[in-house]
């Protein structure tokens, strides 16, 4: 018998009674928790919007060019992209060898070999 095999199914059971919580359990105000200073600060809406670009917040010229000769040179995202369609091409060629296939055959007879028969 393995001996991993045999005590997984204890672990699993430990494992799932330590994540429980128990009857008496109330979500603690985390508002009164924190200090004055931290809620203070507002959300910014816009912050989401700026983390495809969030290099940009350092406001360097010398940051904001190499990232953008960074990414105009990365043709590892390109190449990659086009391994992926170049393999899913392939697997779809294989694919469909599995597939019903149907063959026609063109027969060379014409009307006069019908009419010996």
């Amino acid at each position: 018998m393995n001996y991993p095999f045999k005590w997984s199914g204890s672990i699993c059971v430990l494992l799932l009674v330590g994540c429980t919580v128990g009857p008496n359990y109330q979500k603690p105000d985390l508002a009164s928790q924190l200090p004055a200073h931290y809620q203070q600060i507002e959300a910014n809406e816009s912050s989401e919007a700026t983390l495809d670009r969030w290099w940009m917040t350092f406001n360097d010229c010398a940051i904001n060019q190499l990232v953008d000769i960074a990414l105009s040179r990365n043709l590892d995202i390109a190449s990659a992209d086009a391994n992926i369609k170049q393999a899913r091409a392939q697997l779809s060629i294989i694919n469909s060898a599995s597939l019903p296939q149907f063959k026609c055959h063109r027969t060379n007879w014409s009307r006069s070999d019908q009419q010996k028969r």
